[in-house]
């Protein structure tokens, strides 16, 4: 089946909408700046270090359920030791106070609603 470009000074058919081959956007690949990349190097070797791995361990022993969870009744087990203010925005690494035992679908909640108000807070500081 055939399809007009969807670009409007175009006429031309194409059988891969939405654009013909003259206006299809070119694909731009993500890469990850040298910073984002050295950050990750960073994290990894935090997050593998002996001294994490020990301290989240007795995080999870103290409180083994997820607290999100428990906070809405319901009851599952903690595998992830969460850290309430993210270090890069200056939370303590080893501090039991900054620290939530969370599921793997609450934190993954959570870590995305950080990024999700982290762009929104970039996108309107670059409007301004």
């Amino acid at each position: 089946m055939a399809y007009y470009c969807k670009d409007p000074m175009c006429s031309e058919l194409t059988e891969t909408p939405p654009y013909c081959d003259e206006h299809r956007p070119a694909k731009t690949k993500h890469q990850p700046s040298k910073k984002s990349a050295e950050d990750t190097r960073i994290r990894n070797k935090f997050y593998h270090s002996k001294k994490w791995r020990s301290f989240r361990k007795s995080i999870l022993a103290k409180e083994p359920l997820c607290r999100e969870c428990s906070d809405r009744q319901f009851f599952f087990p903690a595998t992830v030791v969460d850290h309430i203010l993210p270090i890069s925005e200056g939370g303590e690494p080893f501090d039991p106070k900054n620290m939530q035992p969370l599921c793997v679908s609450c934190h993954n909640r959570k870590s995305l609603r950080e990024r999700k108000n982290k762009k929104d807070i970039t996108n309107y500081t670059k409007k301004r």
